[in-house]
């Protein structure tokens, strides 16, 4: 997901985010910048429960070119400036000899 602003519109990811979770697929996000990307990250910690697949870190893809953020536009920004991911939460099966018995 490219800078889907999570953090801004938390509701309205709602049900968006519980679906992709459930898949257990990979979920790689990216955010323009850093405090983009911690707002996304904080909105997802408070609400889901997951594992980590990557932890935030700057994208080395990231666009070159500065961006003007149409969110404020005295602001520029890196188009995918970092990235992170995560799955929904796996959790690990224990086998039980006892428990056949």
């Amino acid at each position: 997901m490219f800078s889907p602003g999570i953090g801004q519109f938390k509701e309205g990811w709602k049900p968006s985010i519980e679906k992709l979770l459930e898949t257990k697929c990979p979920i790689f996000i990216t955010g323009y910048d850093e405090s983009d990307m911690d707002s996304d990250i904080k909105a997802v910690e408070q609400d889901y429960q997951f594992d980590w697949i990557l932890k935030p870190t700057v994208n080395e893809y990231r666009s070159l070119k500065r961006d003007v953020n149409l969110m404020d536009v005295r602001q520029t920004i890196l188009a995918n400036y970092g990235i992170w991911g995560i799955r929904g939460k796996r959790y690990d099966v224990v086998h039980d000899p006892e428990a056949n018995e």
